[in-house]
């Protein structure tokens, strides 16, 4: 059978993923580059100069839905996430270059306050920018770790990759790609590239025509260009520098990705990923440099994720909008349930997350949780189970488990995976019992499920907190010692639980009533 058939009949039976490709703006088939099932993933990492947002986490959720979607289709993942630790200026949100390093940034504002603590986080003042990117590095790990990401094969650091960053630079230099300013800042030249713009649209058409009113960098003896992105940059006063063939200085920010994926991933690759926002300049900017340097492809698929809100408005610190992941669980929401909520939405769609949106996603793992929980029961107690096995329950494991991968294979449709989890939660719910077979089957079917979902094994009730003050809790208890004198045990019966129900254990003894918050 010619192999065009197999894939069609592949994609209409939903064996095959078809991913929304940013590049070519359309949703296309994934075929891996080489014969065999190994893919190539990169995936744009933190600036570690402060703890990563929910914001960040939706995109780095994006990459690991990706590989956990890949892996279901039977591919070997090789993954790398990258740990920004220099250069990602303050104002790299444009082609400008300008601003300061956001880890140095960090390091000037904890020093303002050199005694004790600079920020909610309580994080201790730093010494050093490498202190501040140490510091972050970790906290990052730990969250990926909390939310039960399965970890890239290796978190590359760009202050480990200079070298590979400079020899870059030089056959960029050597090409005509790039140049060297009066300044001795490298830049990249992106006329002698002319396909530039073609993830973006920002074609040099367009960013020439959108630059009337600026000045001509080139008037002030830097760039050719004002849209021409630095490779490397020299500042006497900036703390983190080398000292290279280039001159001593610092590397800019895109060419960190190229230098580490190629490094670790070769030069043309499969998947990279990111949030939307890093699609101009980052991406767009990355491609030119890279292709540049290899005359190949760099990426075949480009994967963004949408941006998020918060009760439907922009995260904001200045009206308590803005959440990191340890603060959500510092207030006692479940690791898990913050997994699920910032998967929730169709990655190509805004999020809008909400707090409440937390509950309800830890009512549904509870849900999968008790399920599992039923067919372990059935199959650690198989004399006491059911003797008939009914064929229909093993045919609805089966199609729930196919819905399941077809809609995660259409463009990671989240949601409507989530609908086939939940008609075969539905069913299992209702049933009053199984055989061993079924139970087998259905323990199966759920541990398939959650190889993606990642939110029922080793699930661990979180301990809840108590969000009351310690004049709450004391006023409540004299309020419940009241009742019992008064024999009113059904008001005495609600406040405990009141109590229970914000954290608060509490303790009858001969003279009084002690207590203590879950922790």
């Amino acid at each position: 059978m010619p192999r065009w058939v197999n894939i069609f009949v592949a994609l209409m039976e939903g064996r095959m993923l078809q991913i929304y490709n940013s590049l070519t703006r359309k949703i296309e088939p994934f075929q891996p580059k080489g014969p065999n099932k190994i893919v190539t993933m990169y995936n744009c990492g933190p600036t570690v100069y402060n703890y990563c947002h929910i914001g960040n986490f939706r995109s780095f959720l994006m990459a690991d839905l990706l590989r956990r979607t890949l892996e279901l289709n039977g591919y070997e993942v090789k993954q790398i996430m990258n740990i920004t630790d220099v250069g990602h200026m303050v104002e790299d949100a444009s082609l400008d270059d300008c601003g300061e390093d956001k880890m140095i940034a960090t390091l000037k504002k904890s020093q303002e306050k050199k005694k004790g603590k600079f920020d909610q986080q309580k994080a201790t003042c730093f010494k050093s920018p490498w202190e501040v990117a140490s510091y972050y590095s970790k906290a990052f790990l730990d969250d990926i770790a909390s939310l039960n990401f399965r970890m890239p094969e290796k978190f590359p650091k760009a202050t480990d990759h200079i070298e590979q960053m400079v020899v870059i630079i030089e056959d960029l230099l050597k090409k005509g790609f790039a140049y060297q300013a009066k300044d001795g800042t490298i830049y990249f030249d992106i006329n002698s590239f002319p396909k530039y713009g073609q993830l973006s649209n920002n074609t040099l058409e367009n960013l020439h025509a959108g630059a009337g009113g600026r000045v001509q960098a080139s008037e002030m003896g830097a760039k050719k260009s004002p849209h021409d992105f630095s490779l490397w940059k020299t500042d006497d006063k900036h703390l983190m520098k080398w000292e290279t063939s280039l001159g001593t200085g610092f590397p800019g920010w895109h060419i960190e990705c190229t230098a580490m994926s190629m490094a670790y991933l070769g030069a043309e690759i499969d998947f990279h990923t990111g949030g939307e926002d890093n699609r101009f300049p980052h991406h767009e900017c990355e491609i030119a440099q890279s292709e540049a340097h290899t005359g190949k492809q760099f990426v075949r698929y480009w994967l963004h994720a949408k941006h998020l809100m918060v009760e439907g408005k922009k995260m904001s610190k200045s009206d308590g909008s803005f959440y990191t992941v340890r603060e959500l669980i510092d207030k006692g929401y479940h690791p898990r349930a913050i997994r699920w909520a910032l998967m929730s939405a169709h990655y190509q769609s805004p999020l809008n997350f909400s707090l409440a949106s937390l509950d309800t996603a830890l009512l549904n793992i509870e849900k999968l949780v008790g399920i599992k929980e039923k067919f372990e029961i059935t199959c650690d107690n198989s004399q006491n189970c059911k003797q008939n096995t009914e064929t229909s329950f093993l045919k609805i494991c089966d199609k729930t488990l196919a819905d399941f991968k077809k809609a995660l294979n259409s463009n990671l449709n989240f949601p409507s995976a989530l609908a086939a989890v939940f008609a075969f939660v539905n069913e299992a719910k209702h049933r009053k019992g199984f055989s061993l077979v079924e139970a087998k089957k259905g323990l199966e079917t759920l541990r398939t499920f959650d190889s993606v979902l990642g939110v029922v094994e080793d699930f661990e009730p979180a301990k809840k907190l108590s969000q009351l003050s310690e004049a709450e809790i004391e006023s409540a208890i004299a309020q419940r010692n009241q009742a019992r004198s008064n024999k009113d045990y059904a008001e005495s019966d609600r406040i405990r639980k009141y109590l229970e129900d914000n954290g608060v254990i509490i303790k009858d003894g001969l003279e009084k009533t002690s207590w203590e918050t879950k922790s």
